[in-house]
């Protein structure tokens, strides 16, 4: 919302951010940061900047980088008392990003060292640890869900699952769009 902050995680998360979200409302400010792992500290990132920032906060992250900051939540989920905190979680089963890049032609190597499904269940983990927690499995599920969320204090978790392929796929797609849109564009 107007007012807002969207914090948003290396790999994946912002390189989609940026390629898909369109313009933001006038108002939101946006950042990012890379640990030193590029995943770590989102979270904890995220609460240190809503302390002092005075209206919502929304976060964008992937499963790995939730996962490995999910100590943050624990400590500062339930106790949050500032504006409404929304934690949107890109569950792709781990390793998305890599799907997009040369390696992930390797016949061997890539789904054995670079794609990392976690066995771990994002919603059942966030559940207690924050003040309202669901999965979604809809661009308008998704939308309800923030509309809502960014209307109550608190910390909310969202969940959205899918496929790594089909993810890839639609990339593509819209690239390929993109780019003959362009190429019509300057014809």
């Amino acid at each position: 919302p107007a007012g807002g902050l969207i914090h948003l995680a290396s790999s994946l998360a912002v390189r989609a951010f940026d390629a898909f979200s369109g313009p933001t409302h006038e108002g939101v400010s946006l950042t990012s940061n890379r640990g030193v792992n590029g995943i770590d500290g989102t979270l904890a990132t995220a609460f240190g900047q809503a302390r002092l920032w005075p209206g919502p906060v929304g976060v964008l992250l992937g499963d790995l980088a939730f996962l490995h900051d999910v100590g943050t939540l624990a400590t500062q989920g339930r106790t949050w008392d500032g504006p409404p905190f929304v934690c949107v979680v890109l569950d792709n089963q781990g390793g998305g990003i890599f799907d997009h890049l040369p390696i992930s032609k390797h016949p061997s190597a890539f789904e054995a060292h670079f794609v990392t499904p976690p066995k771990a269940d994002i919603a059942a983990i966030a559940a207690p640890l924050a003040h309202d927690s669901l999965s979604v499995s809809s661009s308008g599920a998704l939308d309800d869900a923030l509309k809502a969320a960014f209307k109550r204090p608190g910390v909310s978790v969202i969940h959205v699952p899918f496929d790594r392929k089909s993810d890839l796929e639609l990339h593509h797609s819209l690239w390929e769009r993109g780019g003959l849109a362009a190429e019509e564009a300057l014809s």
